[in-house]
C-alpha cells in the first residue's frame, strides 16, 4: 500500500499529462527525465512524487477494465421494467 498523494500533486500531474500527451511511458526513470524537460522543479522530491503518480496513472490507464456480469438486482429490475411496459423479457 502506497502513500496517499495530496490534491495539489494529483492536479499538477493531470495538467502535466495533458500538456505532454503521449510523451510519458510506464517507466519511472524515463518519466523523471521527461518531467524535468517539461517543467523545471526546484525540489527533487516533488519531481519524483509527481513522476511516480504519472507512472502509476499511465499503468492504470493501460490496464483493461474488467467486465462484470450483470447482478441479480439488475436482472430483477429489468424484469420489473419489462412487466410494467408490457414487453416480453427473457433471461439469456
Amino acid at each position: 500500500m502506497g502513500r496517499i498523494k495530496i490534491k495539489a500533486v494529483k492536479s499538477l500531474a493531470h495538467e502535466i499529462l495533458r500538456q505532454g500527451e503521449g510523451k510519458f511511458v510506464t517507466d519511472f526513470s524515463k518519466n523523471k527525465q521527461i518531467l524535468a524537460e517539461l517543467v523545471p522543479f526546484e525540489s527533487k522530491k516533488i519531481r519524483n512524487v509527481i513522476a511516480g503518480y504519472i507512472t502509476k496513472d499511465i499503468k492504470r490507464r493501460s490496464r483493461p477494465q474488467p467486465v462484470s456480469p450483470p447482478s441479480e438486482i439488475a436482472i430483477a429490475n429489468t424484469a420489473k421494467m419489462a412487466a410494467k411496459t408490457g414487453k416480453r423479457w427473457k433471461r439469456q
